[in-house]
């Protein structure tokens, strides 16, 4: 009997085997008191589909060192839920993406050079996450280059603090 792909799993639909490659492992742990909830991991299938799955907290430890990283498994008696989608969306972009995505124009052909910011909004990460800071990517050093060369052009307004020798004067004029 052949493995189902991920892309043909639907909510309640029983005895299937998934085929699957373990990708990503983690303990999920609840906030703020750190305890372990659940184990999950990312599978993709053969189609290069993925999936979440996650396993009951009194089955960790067995699932934790039973699965391996790489290692492709068919897996039975599972149940497929419905996913609770979130209320905000990112959309992110792998490493080896960026270099395609940064800069892009837009629908009036206008070069537009995306900047990450923001106050309200704060990204968390599990085990199962990767962070790459400052990585080699041709294209966004070509739009730093350019912003550079623009900023040079449009210097910013130099401001020149002078201090007071009393320091008690300076505190009442700030």
């Amino acid at each position: 009997m052949s493995g189902t792909i991920v892309a043909n799993l639907r909510p309640t639909q029983r005895n299937c085997i998934l085929e699957a490659k373990v990708y990503r492992k983690w303990i999920s742990k609840s906030i703020p008191d750190i305890r372990d909830i659940a184990f999950c991991c990312i599978l993709i299938d053969k189609e290069n589909n993925d999936i979440q799955a996650n396993m009951d907290i009194n089955n960790i430890h067995d699932f934790n060192q039973l699965l391996k990283l790489g290692m492709v498994y068919r897996i039975s008696k599972f149940l497929c839920q419905e996913a609770q989608f979130p209320n905000n969306y990112f959309e992110f972009a792998s490493h080896n993406q960026l270099s395609s995505r940064v800069p892009y124009q837009d629908e009036n052909s206008k070069m537009v050079y995306p900047i990450l910011t923001g106050t309200e909004v704060q990204l968390s990460a599990s085990s199962a996450s990767h962070y790459y800071i400052n990585p080699i990517i041709p294209k966004a050093e070509q739009a730093h280059a350019t912003f550079k060369e623009k900023f040079k052009s449009n210097h910013p307004l130099q401001i020149t603090r002078h201090r007071f020798e009393d320091s008690e004067m300076e505190k009442q004029i700030n």
